[in-house]
């Protein structure tokens, strides 16, 4: 068999991620988190075995989603990357990290990763068709080339 070529599905993936970042953002817009809105990306990942959607954002996304509880110092990393987002002086990042550890976080965005999965069952059919499609012209080429 020829090798697939999976033109169909990375233009479908590519549509789904843009559709995505996109109605995060706006979710992120109106609950005021504008630096992590900038942060978002998508990137259409294509290896030998398998195409995949791979959306990015900066590791604080997560809290800014769920919220945090109290209990545990947040990675310090995490905290560093956020408080460069918004400009504050890293000499802040322990007592940042104490306050978020006693006190735990709220969620500040509540639900904006939930567009991700919401999506996914918009895009499913298409996703299954585009793949039906480049196997079915991957098919179509092998006999062609016999």
């Amino acid at each position: 068999m020829a090798e697939i070529d999976y033109t169909r599905l990375k233009a479908i993936l590519d549509t789904y991620g843009l559709n995505c970042i996109a109605q995060m953002q706006q979710i992120l817009q109106n609950k005021g988190a504008r630096n992590l809105q900038n942060q978002l990306n998508h990137q259409v990942v294509e290896d030998i075995d398998y195409v995949n959607l791979v959306i990015t954002m900066p590791e604080y996304g997560i809290w800014a989603d769920a919220g945090r509880g109290p209990g545990v110092f947040p990675p310090p990393d995490a905290i560093k990357d956020w408080m460069i987002s918004r400009g504050i002086d890293l000499k802040y990042q322990y007592p940042i990290a104490r306050k978020i550890a006693s006190e735990g976080t709220k969620n500040s965005a509540k639900d904006f990763i939930q567009t991700f999965y919401l999506l996914q069952q918009v895009y499913a059919d298409q996703i299954s068709q585009a793949v039906t499609e480049d196997y079915v012209q991957a098919i179509r080429q092998s006999f062609t080339e016999e």
